[in-house]
């Protein structure tokens, strides 16, 4: 059994997709196989934290302006992605999760890790997901939002950096 939690846009659907999906998902974690999602949000924090407790838990991630760039071509407020990112470091990441940065050239290295300690083989079959490019193309997010992310990052800069997004 496995948790899968993250914060919206950050790589969960390609989490199921392209790494997880042939483990299945269930409703419900149990003792047996699977793996259980939820969204980070103040609504499932205590859930998750929980469950990641007792079961390994596995944390997709991007580059927190691509997860804006995201957000905004769905023109969905930013306010939920800072919160999510915030409730990530103080609620989830004290439990020592497993983390799958899917648009980093080195992913390979982050899978084999959570391969080697939990005894799986999920494989990454994939081209690097919106490498490095950090704010895309010109002109999608204003420049007071660009500023606002970059401040989440400076905030958050210890967390972030050990992804490699600076």
């Amino acid at each position: 059994m496995l948790i899968a939690t993250s914060v919206p846009h950050t790589g969960s659907q390609f989490l199921f997709e392209y790494v997880l999906g042939d483990l299945g998902r269930v409703e419900e974690p149990s003792d047996g196989g699977g793996f259980f999602f939820r969204h980070i949000s103040f609504q499932h924090a205590a859930l998750i934290r929980s469950y990641a407790k007792k079961y390994p838990c596995i944390v997709p991630m991007r580059h927190p302006m691509k997860v804006a760039l995201s957000y905004k071509k769905r023109r969905e407020s930013l306010q939920p992605m800072f919160e999510g990112f915030r409730m990530l470091v103080t609620a989830i990441d004290p439990l020592k999760p497993y983390y799958l940065p899917i648009d980093v050239p080195d992913r390979q290295n982050w899978l084999d890790r959570i391969n080697t300690d939990l005894g799986l083989e999920l494989r990454t079959d994939w081209a690097v997901i919106g490498e490095h490019d950090p704010l895309g193309p010109p002109g999608r997010l204003c420049s007071t939002e660009i500023a606002w992310v970059e401040g989440l990052m400076e905030e958050l800069s210890g967390f972030f950096g050990r992804f490699g997004y600076v």
